[in-house]
């Protein structure tokens, strides 16, 4: 490998580098625990593998997962990486085509969870067409495709070398885990394509299709108080049954909203940045000081939603709610029950009775 002596101005001092360290651990450890318990819990479960939007729920816990799981490897890449990566290539590579993979893969599988809610509500009757063994097939398709969209090229377009400081070229002020220069024009076409098909389209497509989710919901609720109250004869019964559809219904609403708005804390910063960088080469130390925090913001929020994730899995539904608890009490006690103990065993009634009979009273 060909060495230079001029060095990238670092864009942090060690104490920013400390301080990424402090805010990035925690959540990984957090995210990796909760996204584990979750891909757990869910593959454990007959009651909520019965509903097809937990098994969109346990790919995405995976997607998270894995997408953490690679958090150590941005973290040495934005800091002691940063001018020169030490380590294997290879994970250089496969930190980028991860990312890459999993981002795109949540992108579309919450796109294609909104449109399956928005499909229900819309009519009952495709909940009941809908299979277990469709949205197996639908999931493991996005990987799939995804893998092939995503992870592949960037293996390709991807590397660590050292850049030349000093010299004048493009890729001078880059980190030493970036884009291989070479592959610059190719890169600049396939993210306008792929970046606009699975970052920026599903975005807009999963706001507009949550708000017309909400709006649907509200117009059949609609319909129905009218019919309610043109109804002849008793409508007692009429109502206790719309009082459980209200509140199926915000239980639908509920878990919509907060499931769309992790993922926007999450991926709006991302696309912003991954905008950010496609359009934009930093050429001086103010550029390479607003990209390092740029980049750091959104790689805080990406983590910060994939934490929040499965909280919020848990709020939304209580059958989910009821099952964490379960596993952890189970997990629980069978790790903190004492080895070797044993329970007080009472005095059988056969040693017992020659005691009683015994104490006959004399005639």
């Amino acid at each position: 490998m060909e060495t230079y002596n001029a060095t990238l101005s670092l864009s942090f001092d060690g104490t920013a580098a400390i301080a990424l360290f402090s805010a990035l651990i925690p959540l990984c450890l957090f995210g990796i625990a909760a996204n584990t318990l979750t891909v757990v819990v869910i593959s454990r479960s007959d009651r909520l593998r019965q509903s097809i939007f937990n098994y969109f729920l346990l790919s995405l816990a995976v997607s998270d997962l894995l997408s953490i799981l690679i958090s150590p490897l941005y973290l040495y890449r934005r800091t002691w990486g940063l001018d020169r990566w030490v380590i294997s290539s290879f994970l250089c590579k496969f930190y980028w085509s991860t990312e890459l993979w999993t981002s795109y893969v949540t992108s579309i599988q919450i796109f294609l969870f909104v449109l399956l809610r928005y499909v229900f509500v819309r009519s009952t009757s495709q909940h009941i067409k809908t299979r277990i063994v469709h949205v197996k097939i639908v999931i493991t398709v996005v990987w799939i495709v995804t893998f092939f969209v995503g992870f592949v090229p960037f293996m390709l377009m991807f590397d660590a070398k050292q850049r030349d400081r000093s010299s004048g070229d493009v890729d001078s002020k880059w980190p030493s885990c970036h884009l291989d220069v070479d592959w610059l024009n190719e890169f600049v076409s396939y993210t306008v394509a792929t970046y606009s098909l699975f970052f920026y389209i599903p975005i807009i497509f999963i706001i507009f299709i949550s708000i017309a989710v909400i709006y649907k919901i509200y117009q059949k609720r609609k319909i129905r108080r009218i019919r309610i109250s043109l109804s002849p004869g008793s409508i007692s019964k009429e109502i206790s049954e719309e009082i459980k559809r209200q509140r199926d219904e915000v239980k639908i609403v509920f878990q919509l909203l907060l499931i769309v708005s992790s993922f926007l804390l999450g991926y709006i910063p991302h696309t912003a940045y991954q905008f950010y960088t496609t359009t934009r080469i930093p050429t001086n130390d103010v550029d390479e000081a607003f990209d390092w925090w740029f980049g750091v913001a959104e790689h805080i929020c990406l983590r910060l939603s994939e934490c929040l994730n499965p909280i919020f899995y848990n709020i939304a539904s209580r059958k989910m709610r009821k099952e964490t608890i379960g596993f952890l009490h189970k997990a629980f006690c069978f790790f903190c029950k004492p080895s070797g103990s044993t329970l007080p065993v009472r005095a059988s009634s056969v040693t017992e009775t020659p005691h009683r009979s015994s104490r006959i009273p004399m005639p």
